[in-house]
């Protein structure tokens, strides 16, 4: 059975690869945390749903009741158990926006009854368009208008409001969702799809056309060919952006070396012992770096240290006490070159020519690389031939990272 994708799926690889490593595919359990923004937000929903199903039989429900239910889900794991990831909010913070959003948003919409509703925290499975890959995704609400337009409803509790209907984070979500609906229900032919804010008050609505559709398939495809490609050469490299909401820190290899240093004296390891040795590396090959061009052989030697030692202790990052040194290693994959293999070369240029692709008569082994090959804008026999012509090798980068603010 092949795997499954979501939105929030795509997202995470885009955000970090690594992260999507350990989440999904080494499937690393976290153990049972209860994040107080994400209760929030779980509650809210549970609640709206709730009210839109009764709203659909003509049932009003009445405030007091739904307040009462989201206060008293709160008390289910404790107050006590409830992680908050703010050092200035508490968990009775997050109670309250709950309750300030529910309220807001019910005495604007209630009785819950102006559009006929189809569905309510509906699950879709559906298959990308001309592909292999299957989807998922949770629809907050699917309801239709007196006009016959059909809504695609999402609600959001978070702190984030996007520029408009082309950011990324309304497009990528809801033109997705819309696939689903498409595919789910092919009579449906005028579609809106809403995102509504309850923070802000505010609610983005369009319409997405044909057009933008078909790009968003392509795009969407590109994206689950890219994790294909990870899982085939075994390359998830780091992203540092969102390492502060990150399950997996100590697991990282851009964060693990901080916390091998901070182990204490009688508890030290021959790995240890190696972290101590590479964040010493580091502080050298920093020193180098800014005098490269007369002292090149030595800086090149020094970064062959690097790579061996963090290659030892699986890291992406040592540090030391000058600033800290990145080391991104992965398999590459490339065509022959002309210089490295004339024979090879020649006959991958002649398959160039049989085939048209014009930017590539050079030959542009790169583009042939970036643009054909590893984006599957070939036919599978066209592929297939390609691929005794690649060659994989390890490539690293080693650079120095300028420090930053002290993290929170």
């Amino acid at each position: 059975m092949g795997d499954t994708y979501s939105n929030s799926r795509l997202g995470q690889f885009s955000n970090c690869p690594r992260r999507y490593k350990f989440s999904y595919i080494d499937k690393i359990d976290v153990g049972d945390k209860t994040d107080a923004n994400r209760m929030m937000g779980d509650l809210i929903h549970k609640e709206l749903h709730r009210a839109y199903q009764l709203g659909a039989d003509d049932v009003l429900y009445p405030l007091k009741d739904m307040l009462r239910g989201y206060k008293e889900a709160w008390e289910k794991p404790g107050v006590e158990n409830i992680e908050v990831g703010s050092e200035y909010h508490t968990v009775e913070d997050y109670i309250g926006m709950g309750e300030k959003m529910l309220t807001e948003y019910y005495e604007k919409f209630q009785p819950f009854n102006d559009t006929k509703l189809i569905g309510a925290e509906m699950r879709i499975r559906f298959t990308l368009e001309g592909t292999p890959f299957k989807f998922t995704g949770f629809i907050d609400r699917l309801s239709k208008r007196s006009d016959g337009v059909v809504e695609i409803i999402d609600y959001k509790t978070g702190k984030h409001l996007p520029k408009g209907p082309r950011d990324s984070a309304f497009f990528d979500q809801m033109a997705l969702y819309q696939l689903g609906v498409l595919q789910e229900y092919p009579q449906f032919e005028r579609i809106e799809v809403v995102q509504y804010f309850l923070k802000f008050g505010e609610e983005i609505r369009y319409t997405i056309r044909e057009d933008e559709l078909d790009e968003y398939i392509e795009i969407v495809r590109q994206k689950v060919l890219a994790i294909k490609q990870a899982e085939k050469l075994d390359n998830f490299p780091t992203v540092e952006k969102f390492c502060a909401w990150c399950d997996f820190e100590k697991l990282c290899p851009a964060r693990r070396h901080r916390y091998m240093l901070e182990v204490e004296e009688g508890n030290k390891t021959e790995e240890i012992a190696t972290a101590e040795l590479a964040s010493e590396l580091a502080g050298r090959f920093i020193d180098l770096d800014a005098r490269y061009k007369e002292l090149g052989n030595e800086k090149d030697a020094l970064r062959d240290d690097l790579i061996r030692v963090a290659g030892e202790l699986g890291l992406e990052k040592i540090m030391s006490e000058k600033a800290d040194v990145s080391i991104k290693g992965g398999i590459k994959r490339e065509f022959p070159s002309k210089s490295r293999d004339r024979d090879s070369f020649v006959r991958l240029s002649q398959l160039a020519r049989e085939w048209q692709l014009d930017e590539c008569f050079a030959l542009d082994v790169r583009a042939l690389m970036k643009e054909y090959f590893e984006k599957g804008r070939l036919p599978d026999d066209k592929l297939k031939l390609l691929e005794e012509f690649v060659a994989e090798k390890i490539s690293h980068t080693v650079r120095v990272v300028k420090p930053k603010k002290k993290e929170k």
